[in-house]
């Protein structure tokens, strides 16, 4: 197996970097509601995507937590709460009646392509909840997984594949989807290796000249023989050539279903591996530096985000943790970071996401300045905020929902 580590760099507990776990004195800051708006009148706790915000309207989806229930898609009006539209007006014929548990997806514009179990890709314009069209996508001879994670370039968007064959055979293929009129491309397949079954994960888009070029990762598994590989490639699909390839380059063969991520302000790309993140030059696919965590595996659905220098990310098993995003060097880590959280959002020096608690974190320091249950929160409501944060930053509003409630908050001065 190919070790490529140009920088490993080991956390350590020590006081220069870990931030002590002190408690927070939630009670002393009240939340300022603006308003909120039940989101359904059932006795079960929901779930959904990221609040979107579109024009004047905040977006969100609900869907029941052991999913008994079609995943509802509702617009609010974001200054006064009134609902504006819902829309569940999924294809009959098809099984799953929602967005596949995704937790974010990207806009185009007001618009949002999502898909439906394997069976279609929906794409609907957000300031009315119509749909513009919607593409049938199963195959008689295959059945099709779809990850439902994305990238969107201009009016392509970019999906990946998983597809068992009727002879039990696996393939993974990268589609575009063209969002003007609903047409597909298949342009790469990856087959079994060695008994493995592949998946190609979302890629990260870089434009030289008139070429286009994916930087993805894909892996292979076999969980009954405990055996993962992943590999890192480059491959130019307008001239169907592979620019530069690290194969099984990650020791533990497992990689982060988000795929490679791409710095907006800069010039570096990223990857979770199961303990480490690597940093590389896309075009180069040298390796910068890999951080290898003490902490165990937890990267498996976390996200990152960037500000200024620093790389922040949530580990799924606990701590958040503040990386030099040129040198991966740790700037801070917060041990009392609470428990799983799909990502993180920031804004004005804080950042903000939740675990069934709100936390509020001092991008600078790593400080816990606010975690709390939402005041819906009793006997008849077990609220909790499992929702991904949006932040209005015109207005200085939190928009999330709690399972029963739509919530727009306005940040507290702490």
């Amino acid at each position: 197996m190919l070790l490529l580590f140009i920088c490993v760099l080991a956390c350590d507990k020590n006081d220069d970097i870990v931030i002590p776990n002190d408690p927070v004195d939630g009670d002393s800051i009240e939340l300022d509601i603006i308003w909120q708006t039940p989101l359904h009148n059932n006795v079960r706790r929901k779930r959904g995507l990221k609040p979107m915000i579109v024009g004047d309207l905040v977006i969100t989806t609900f869907y029941d937590v052991g999913w008994l229930e079609e995943e509802t898609i509702i617009a609010f009006n974001r200054f006064s709460g009134e609902e504006v539209w819902r829309w569940h007006d999924y294809p009959d014929d098809t099984p799953t009646k929602g967005i596949r548990n995704e937790y974010y997806l990207p806009l185009n514009g007001s618009n949002l392509l999502f898909q439906v179990g394997g069976d279609y890709l929906i794409y609907m314009d957000l300031s009315t909840g119509t749909p513009i069209w919607v593409k049938d996508i199963r195959r008689p001879e295959s059945e099709i997984s779809v990850s439902g994670i994305h990238r969107i370039h201009g009016q392509t968007a970019y999906f990946s594949v998983n597809l068992t064959h009727q002879d039990q055979s696996a393939s993974s293929e990268l589609w575009t989807v063209n969002l003007d009129n609903a047409e597909i491309k298949t342009v790469r397949t990856i087959t079994q290796r060695d008994g493995m079954s592949p998946a190609l994960l979302p890629p990260l888009v870089l434009f030289q000249g008139s070429d286009t070029i994916l930087v993805h990762s894909q892996h292979y598994w076999d969980p009954q023989e405990a055996r993962f590989e992943a590999d890192l490639i480059s491959y130019n699909i307008s001239v169907d050539s592979m620019e530069w390839s690290h194969i099984d380059f990650e020791p533990f063969g497992i990689v982060n279903g988000r795929g490679v991520v791409g710095d907006p302000d800069g010039e570096l790309a990223y990857l979770f591996g199961h303990e480490t993140v690597y940093c590389i030059d896309p075009v180069t696919g040298e390796f910068e530096w890999s951080y290898y965590s003490q902490d165990g595996p937890g990267f498996t659905f976390s996200e990152f985000d960037f500000h200024n220098d620093h790389l922040i990310y949530k580990m799924s098993n606990g701590p958040l943790k503040c990386l030099n995003k040129f040198t991966g060097e740790p700037i801070w880590i917060q041990y009392n970071a609470g428990a799983y959280s799909d990502g993180v959002t920031l804004y004005n020096e804080r950042i903000y996401y939740s675990d069934g608690k709100l936390w509020i974190v001092d991008i600078k320091t790593g400080e816990v300045l606010y975690n709390k249950y939402s005041p819906n929160t009793g006997s008849d409501h077990p609220a909790t905020y499992y929702t991904l944060i949006t932040i209005d930053e015109k207005n200085e509003w939190i928009y999330t929902h709690d399972g029963y409630f739509m919530m727009c908050i306005e940040i507290p001065t702490i």
